[in-house]
C-alpha cells in the first residue's frame, strides 16, 4: 500500500494517550539499582528500526566540532560522563561496536543564562538522506 489508510482506521490521540499509559504499566519496572526501567513503546507493525551508525558518527563529529568552536566541550562531556555514572547512558562496549544497531544521535542545547548551560538532547527522529 502506500501509507493511505481510511479516516476511520485512524487511531485517536487520547486512544494512543491510553495504549502507551497501558504499555507503562504492563511493562514498568524497578531494577536491582532501584531505578526505573520500561520498555520503549513500539507501534504495532511498525517496521524494524535501522543501522545508523555512520549517521550518529556524522552528527558526533559535527557535534564535537561546535562544542570546540563555542567553547562548550568539557561542560558537555561532564554531562554525559554523570549520566554514564549513574547508569542511564552506556558505552557501547567494542566487541558490539560491529553488529548492527540503532543509535540516538544527540546535540548540544546551549542556554548560557540557565542553570544547565548545556545539555545534551537526543533526536530519535534522526533520518540520513
Amino acid at each position: 500500500t502506500l501509507g493511505i489508510r481510511d479516516p476511520v482506521e485512524k487511531i485517536s490521540k487520547q486512544e494512543l494517550e491510553k495504549a502507551a499509559q497501558e504499555h507503562f504499566l504492563k511493562t514498568v519496572k524497578v531494577n536491582h539499582d532501584g531505578r526505573f526501567e520500561v520498555h520503549y513503546p513500539f507501534f504495532k507493525d511498525h517496521p524494524p528500526l535501522t543501522d545508523n551508525l555512520a549517521l550518529s558518527l556524522k552528527r558526533l563529529e559535527s557535534t564535537i566540532k561546535k562544542l570546540k568552536r563555542e567553547g562548550h566541550e568539557e561542560a558537555y562531556a561532564k554531562v554525559l560522563q554523570g549520566w554514564k555514572d549513574q547508569g542511564i547512558i552506556e558505552e557501547v562496549p567494542p566487541h558490539e561496536r560491529e553488529k548492527p544497531a540503532h543509535y540516538l544521535p544527540h546535540h548540544p542545547v546551549i542556554k548560557s543564562n540557565s542553570t544547565t548551560p548545556v545539555r545534551p538532547v537526543f533526536d530519535a527522529s534522526a533520518k540520513e538522506f
